[in-house]
């Protein structure tokens, strides 16, 4: 919790008129100054912590991330001149389809759908039944993301882009690589192999991958050929370059894992460390 402002400058955000979010915030705040946090604060430095001056996300209210899919790369001109590489990302509209608390789950999340099926004979009989309490005819991505006030939210209810991400923030991408088969080390691991001349007989082999008498065995976690790429991937700390809620595009500096149309994840960071 950040941003700790005077009582003086806590009743002047009280007079600004506020929307439904905002209203969503100071109550939430007043509950932390109320609370053993905040009391601790009070005493402490006497001041209360300001509606005004918390994030949503600091707080837990607004979801820890969205849902969405990856529509491809191209590059942006900064106005220094230099170009930057970017992703572009279609994020939500993101219905909530499950609402989890710490009553009936044991902790507070939201169960979130993206990409709705055009028929529900699409989805099974199982899911049909879940996804009909929000109003779906089922979806084809399901992700799921902390939030601490799940009482705030309804079933149905669609989340966007819109007042979640700005300009400079930090975000976490997670998405499927593309697959590549089955790949030898060289591909897979990045071994250097064998030389090409001389009449060397080893070239792109692995190379010696057990012990003798002792242990008489390939010791687990052996870099061996295998099937290589389609697995989940996560991309840290990318910087979000512009933001356009009214076509529900985030463009971030740098690579996302997955190709076109991929689903990717993107969540608030668990690490703040901004790259180069």
């Amino acid at each position: 919790m950040t941003g700790l402002l005077p009582e003086r400058a806590f009743a002047k955000e009280q007079r600004r008129p506020r929307t439904l979010e905002a209203e969503r915030l100071a109550a939430f705040a007043r509950y932390i100054c109320k609370g053993p946090l905040g009391r601790q604060r009070s005493s402490l430095s006497g001041q209360c912590p300001c509606p005004g001056s918390l994030k949503e996300w600091e707080i837990g209210i607004m979801p820890q991330g969205l849902l969405g899919r990856k529509f491809g790369m191209s590059s942006l001109f900064s106005p220094e001149g230099e170009q930057v590489p970017v992703t572009v990302l279609q994020l939500g509209p993101c219905v909530v389809t499950q609402i989890k608390t710490r009553d009936t789950d044991g902790y507070d999340a939201l169960q979130v759908g993206f990409l709705e099926k055009k028929s529900a004979t699409r989805t099974s009989k199982a899911l049909q039944g879940h996804f009909k309490k929000a109003g779906g005819q089922g979806y084809g991505f399901v992700g799921e993301f902390t939030v601490e006030a799940p009482s705030t939210y309804a079933l149905g209810q669609a989340l966007t882009i819109e007042d979640m991400f700005k300009v400079g923030d930090l975000v976490d991408v997670a998405g499927i690589s593309k697959g590549k088969g089955f790949a030898g080390v060289i591909k897979r691991w990045g071994f250097s192999g064998g030389r090409k001349t001389h009449g060397s007989m080893f070239h792109r082999a692995p190379g010696s991958v057990g012990a003798s008498a002792t242990p008489s065995k390939v010791i687990k976690g052996r870099k061996l050929p295998g099937h290589c790429g389609d697995r989940r991937v996560t991309v840290k700390n990318l910087q979000v370059v512009d933001v356009r809620p009214e076509q529900g595009l985030l463009i971030v500096k740098g690579a996302v894992p997955g190709g076109k149309f991929g689903r990717v994840e993107v969540r608030k960071p668990s690490i703040q460390r901004k790259r180069h």
